[in-house]
């Protein structure tokens, strides 16, 4: 797994981190939370990951749309 490392220096920096929330979701989780703390470290605060990613979340049951 490569960390891209113009993650949080592309188009991320031209939104006031206090106009958004973010969800972040991959498919295992991993690289969700590797994206939330890069979030969180770059300063946005309403950042929230899918633990377990879109696996888990079906898993649950919970809902999707097909």
């Amino acid at each position: 797994m490569t960390k891209n490392p113009k993650f949080c220096g592309g188009k991320y920096c031209h939104i006031s981190e206090n106009m958004i929330k973010l969800l972040s979701g991959c498919q295992l989780g991993k690289r969700s939370m590797m994206a939330a703390t890069d979030l969180l470290a770059a300063g946005f605060t309403a950042v929230t990951d899918i633990a377990g990613g879109f696996a888990a979340w079906t898993q649950n049951g919970l809902p999707t749309d097909n």
